[in-house]
């Protein structure tokens, strides 16, 4: 058996036995080292540099950023703007879900940072309701989903990083994706709800009442404004967009909502630092790139694949199977 054998064999192990990833990873490398005895040097040198880009910071500061609108009360704001839209129709909380996804989205980047916010209102008022529980988490799961495909994504960032492509750019090729998911996951809610004939809920539209939400949650609805459009105006970059919206949502949720505490602001440090830990994985990961070169495993995978088909949509169809089977052993941003 050779080496590259001995790698894989000892990475699927060790995940399929519930060591973490960022432990597999790293355990598999340093594996990986000592067989062809390079010094482990290496990985701190790696680590060091992956955790060095400026850019970074982002993730973090976003994710904060959400985690403020939440407990300061803007998340709830855009959920009342969202029920005063769509609240009168078959299946309205799955449809506010959804639409309070798409608008929080646009503020946090963070896929689990979205669900929280929405689904610890949403899913309450759902089940109060009648909604059934598996439908009620199965659509503010989907729903909160957005938020790594709508920008400001986390996830963009890290590809960003990674391929060294403009971060403004997949930000702005975001946009037209996510906005085509919204819509074809309210419409799925609302055949779903026709057939398991969930009510409406909500008051019929009428101008008033959604102006005055509007108005009431006009704060909430400037910060994807301020944000998004000081990226693409070229007035701050992503880094600094994101240290903007933390100020942003401080001033607000202590100021004009006043509804921010500094017990709650302690609580949202902390779920920062538990969500965006995941990028120690970048240290390991970068150093097993390293090694997946030296040992030409892409040229490998090309070929496999390529044996396999040469039909690009078949291509990246496995592709993305690939992905579906390495993302159930990860967390998300």
């Amino acid at each position: 058996m050779n080496s590259l054998s001995i790698l894989a064999l000892a990475f699927v192990g060790l995940t399929v036995i519930g060591v973490p990833l960022f432990a597999s990873v790293g355990l598999t490398t340093a594996l990986a080292l000592y067989l062809i005895d390079i010094p482990y040097t290496l990985m701190a040198q790696t680590g060091y540099s992956s955790l060095r880009p400026f850019p970074l910071l982002t993730i973090p500061l976003f994710v904060l950023a959400g985690r403020l609108m939440e407990v300061g009360g803007m998340a709830n704001r855009m959920i009342a703007i969202a029920t005063n839209l769509v609240g009168a129709y078959r299946g309205s909380m799955g449809l506010v879900t959804v639409f309070a996804c798409m608008l929080f989205a646009a503020l946090s980047g963070s896929g689990p940072a979205t669900t929280a916010a929405i689904g610890s209102v949403t899913v309450p008022a759902m089940r109060r309701e009648g909604y059934d529980v598996p439908f009620a988490a199965a659509i503010t799961a989907s729903g909160g989903a957005l938020g790594s495909l709508i920008p400001p994504s986390n996830l963009m960032i890290i590809y960003g990083l990674v391929s060294e492509t403009s971060i403004p750019r997949l930000f702005l090729a975001g946009i037209i994706p996510g906005v085509l998911v919204t819509f074809l996951l309210m419409v799925t809610a609302y055949i779903v709800a026709r057939r398991r004939n969930y009510g409406g809920t909500g008051p019929a539209f009428s101008w008033r009442p959604f102006l005055c939400a509007a108005w009431d949650g006009k704060w909430s609805m400037g910060a994807p404004v301020l944000i998004l459009g000081g990226i693409y105006g070229g007035v701050f970059t992503p880094t600094e967009a994101a240290s903007v919206a933390v100020f942003y949502s401080l001033f607000v949720g202590l100021f004009i909502y006043r509804e921010l505490t500094l017990a709650n602001i302690i609580a949202a440090l902390r779920f920062t630092a538990l969500l965006t830990g995941i990028l120690i994985l970048l240290t390991p990961t970068l150093a097993f790139g390293q090694l997946t070169a030296f040992y030409d495993v892409p040229s490998a995978v090309q070929q496999g694949i390529s044996s396999i088909t040469e039909n690009p949509i078949l291509v990246l169809l496995l592709i993305g199977v690939f992905y579906i089977f390495i993302g159930t052993f990860m967390e998300s941003l």
